[in-house]
């Protein structure tokens, strides 16, 4: 599926300047806290996103009748109401397009880094800020971090003798 929108997606350098809000995760809730800064004024900050587009598990699981599990209805950001949903439990392509189109709406296309995966965060109390890690070898600092990755974004698959048969 190509996306609606064209990212602004610029190599980083080794090391990006310094932001006031990293956001790790350009899902529901990295673009959902993106827009609540807007919101607040805050302009400094950026999406971190490991892979090649946003939608987070909507971008991932594409397997035959992926869709969402609540009404539709209830399926959207109270900043961007989406009535116009296709069915009542909207599926995996429809929910990808509205996060992308929310990316569009609120222009935070200059915010977003794709292909930017952040491996390491570290706290330094004197400076208090924390420096991220990633895995091209760069790094950036940020004052405050979010984590909008999500708690089931790695799978755990059990050790069972003959899974892989």
């Amino acid at each position: 599926m190509q996306p609606i929108i064209k990212y602004v997606n610029v190599p980083p350098p080794h090391s990006l300047a310094p932001v006031t809000v990293a956001i790790v995760g350009a899902g529901f809730a990295g673009i959902g806290t993106a827009a609540a800064l807007r919101r607040k004024g805050i302009d400094d900050f950026l999406i971190l996103e490991r892979a090649a587009g946003v939608g987070g598990v909507w971008r991932d699981n594409t397997y035959p009748g992926c869709r969402c599990d609540v009404p539709s209805a209830l399926y959207s950001f109270s900043f961007k109401p989406k009535p116009d949903w296709s069915d009542r439990f909207a599926t995996q392509p429809e929910i990808r397009r509205y996060l992308e189109q929310c990316i569009a709406d609120l222009d935070l296309g200059p915010h977003l880094r794709l292909d930017t995966e952040v491996t390491k965060a570290l706290w330094d109390e004197a400076s208090q800020t924390w420096t991220l890690s990633v895995a091209n070898g760069s790094s950036i600092t940020a004052r405050m971090l979010v984590m909008g990755s999500g708690a089931l974004n790695e799978p755990v698959i059990p050790q069972i003798a003959g899974l892989e048969t």
